[in-house]
């Protein structure tokens, strides 16, 4: 991992990605280029240990690397694959 300046990894999630993160409050979205993983929301309260809250799956042939979260509305950019 890359190393910025002040900058120290408190915790590691092994996942697809290669999208967006957004992390609001206690949790972190987690976008995904590849089907079948789409969305994947994580509960970072304890940054060494994250948690794996819940999974929202693509269709092949899809991909959902845009999220955007606020006021408690989570918007998925799908999109199919060029």
């Amino acid at each position: 991992m890359a190393q910025g300046k002040g900058m120290r990894e408190v915790g590691y999630i092994d996942c697809a990605g290669g999208g967006q993160i957004v992390v609001k409050g206690s949790f972190a979205y987690i976008g995904n280029m590849s089907a079948p993983d789409g969305t994947v929301i994580y509960d970072v309260r304890d940054p060494k240990h994250p948690k794996e809250l819940a999974r929202l799956g693509m269709i092949t042939g899809t991909h959902s690397h845009k999220v955007r979260v606020e006021n408690d509305l989570m918007v998925i950019n799908r999109e199919v694959n060029p």
